[in-house]
């Protein structure tokens, strides 16, 4: 992400309020610009090459060709209904010297994925504008949302969850499977992320093949001269508001506020101050950041 004060004439603005893994990235000469709880506003401008780099850094990952013969731990994060009998889980199954993904435990089906070094993953969205052209990259829950001219709502993403046709299947392929509450092998609720790697060792599949994969849908539009903002959040947002709710609130503000008091508003009314009395919604990871596609002709530019 490049920030900075910026000038009235800017192609574009950009407020970014929260702590989540979702940022616009400009990797330049390869290194990757991190931002954690801190407020930017700026302006975006990237050649071709950035682009080609900054995607080419959103789908490195290395090739899982790890061997399943590890044997130290089987099922450390499964189903948190499993019931746990150490005769039956102090190894993984194998055939042929490659452990099976799953196995049956007192009839239900549970993780059967030896413990991987890194146990952390994300979901990730990053978006670029050259010229009049918008290029989306999504991998799990994150959203991006385009406002065109006249307040029409365009979805730029979906979201990756196990019960869609597409990710269930390549979950079923792998060897996993997706429980009764939407979860991979009981445990993820998505099913694209970076990291995750216990999900990323199936021997002799590819990384878009893989239980869980990095690998992004990318969408690309023709930017109109009046479409208005683009709004990119993760999955916290969505829990509270709709595209087009979201949408709706940045264009009743955007005038006459900064895209980053825009988005410091939005999330102060929708955390919620006990997520006890909300069943978790409102409680959820929440990064929000609104991209003004008309700067200079807003009140607050003036």
């Amino acid at each position: 992400m490049t920030d900075g004060e910026g000038e009235d004439d800017s192609d574009v603005a950009v407020g970014e309020i929260g702590d989540d893994d979702m940022d616009l990235q400009n990797d330049g000469e390869g290194d990757v610009v991190e931002e954690e709880e801190e407020v930017t506003d700026g302006t975006v401008k990237l050649s071709s090459e950035d682009t080609i780099s900054l995607f080419k850094k959103f789908l490195s990952i290395s090739k899982p060709n790890v061997s399943l013969m590890d044997k130290d731990n089987s099922d450390g994060d499964g189903d948190a209904n499993e019931e746990t009998e150490e005769e039956e889980v102090t190894e993984p199954i194998e055939e042929g010297g490659v452990i099976i993904p799953t196995k049956i435990i007192n009839g239900r089906q549970v993780c059967n994925l030896p413990d991987h070094p890194i146990h952390a993953g994300c979901a990730s969205i990053c978006a670029v504008i050259i010229g009049s052209t918008l290029t989306v990259a999504n991998a799990g829950d994150c959203r991006a949302v385009l406002c065109r001219k006249g307040g029409i709502t365009e979805a730029m993403s979906y979201d990756h969850k196990p019960q869609n046709d597409g990710e269930k299947k390549r979950i079923d392929e792998s060897g996993g499977f997706v429980n009764q509450f939407g979860r991979v092998n009981g445990n993820l609720n998505l099913s694209r992320s970076i990291g995750d790697l216990k999900y990323k060792q199936i021997r002799g599949l590819e990384p878009s093949a893989q239980m869980i994969t990095a690998e992004p849908d990318i969408k690309q539009v023709t930017l109109d001269p009046e479409d208005e903002f683009v709004i990119l959040a993760c999955d916290g947002i969505w829990d509270c508001l709709t595209n087009e709710e979201a949408v709706q609130y940045v264009r009743d503000r955007i005038d006459t506020k900064t895209p980053i008091e825009v988005g410091t508003e939005m999330l102060d009314e929708i955390i919620s101050v006990d997520p006890r009395e909300t069943s978790g919604i409102g409680g959820d990871n929440m990064t929000v950041m609104v991209v003004d596609l008309l700067p200079g002709r807003r009140s607050y530019n003036k």
